[in-house]
């Protein structure tokens, strides 16, 4: 009976020492094979193009943030691979400003859309000004009457997300 423990001892001790083993030697395997959070070209990383907007003489903050709304609620439709919002400054040193951020999925899909830096969408391919001719045209009056890109309509950004 002793010999019997003995052997069953044995053996569990074995068969633990084996599972440690295996799973720490697995362990070291995947951490020297696991992969990067991100490993694709930078042109398939997400980009985010923001827009500092200043209210123009006569235009009411409280009509434009209804129109901000609208943009948020998709009532002008949408592009593929876009994702639009208009926020405001809450706390810190831009309280009370206004900035019009463009989520683009990829930076290939910027490119589709606005393909030179400061492009505005007229030299885009036929193909991505079917799809902007697509949303309500409406949205760009509506936008421009109320705000202007700040400081004087040319300084912009866009930021390539680290993944």
């Amino acid at each position: 009976m002793h010999m019997k423990k003995t052997i069953i001892f044995s053996l569990t001790a074995l068969l633990l020492s084996a599972i440690i083993f295996l799973s720490w030697d697995n362990k070291n395997n995947n951490r020297t094979k696991k992969l990067p959070a991100y490993q694709g070209s930078a042109d398939d990383q997400p980009i985010i193009a923001i827009r500092k907007l200043k209210l123009k003489s006569g235009a009411s903050a409280q009509e434009f943030e209804k129109f901000a709304e609208k943009i948020a609620h998709k009532e002008f439709g949408t592009l593929p691979g876009v994702k639009e919002y208009i926020a405001k400054g809450e706390r810190g040193d831009e309280v009370g400003s206004y900035i019009y951020v463009v989520e683009f999925d990829s930076k290939k899909t910027r490119d589709f859309y606005y393909p030179k830096p400061g492009s505005d969408g007229s030299d885009a391919s036929a193909d991505a000004k079917r799809l902007m001719q697509s949303l309500d045209t409406s949205s760009n009056q509506q936008f421009t009457k109320m705000v202007e890109l700040a400081p004087g309509g040319s300084g912009y950004t866009d930021y390539l997300v680290i993944e």
